[in-house]
């Protein structure tokens, strides 16, 4: 195999997020990121967490996505609320998670940060999302004031 994923939780923000390390070369496998992306949807639709946010970093890769490859996927969790993309290389690629997106019909945003640091930053503060959420669905760190 060319390529590997790590799924891991971060659960020190009020929405738990699920990151996604792809390693390697995505592009050597049209069916690689369509997998990465359906077991990270997976992963989260069998969580205990009903609002879940998916970050995937692909800074170790080629960082390039493709449309056909993403068109191959197909297991959208309703857990997910949002995802965001670190290592993407040009917008054109944005273009395409933006394309699927549409095409797929999904409900959920999509965002693009250059770093990882800065992607758990801004994924942590979306307080947009949180109106649509009942009390029990966000979970609260005790470390955080109110």
């Amino acid at each position: 195999m060319i390529y590997h994923f790590d799924y891991e939780w971060y659960l020190d923000s009020k929405i738990p997020i699920l990151l996604v390390t792809a390693v390697g070369d995505l592009l050597s496998d049209i069916q690689a990121l369509a997998q990465m992306i359906d077991q990270a949807h997976y992963r989260a639709g069998q969580s205990e967490y009903p609002a879940v946010f998916i970050l995937y970093d692909l800074t170790q890769t080629e960082g390039k996505i493709s449309l056909i490859a993403l068109m191959h996927r197909s297991l959208p969790s309703p857990n997910v609320r949002g995802v965001a993309f670190v290592g993407t290389r040009t917008r054109a690629d944005e273009m395409a998670v933006l394309i699927q997106a549409a095409a797929k019909r999904l409900n959920y945003t999509s965002w693009f940060f250059k770093t990882r640091r800065e992607a758990l930053l801004g994924l942590q503060n979306t307080p947009f999302l949180y109106p649509f959420w009942t009390p029990s669905q966000i979970r609260v760190n005790p470390q955080d004031t109110v």
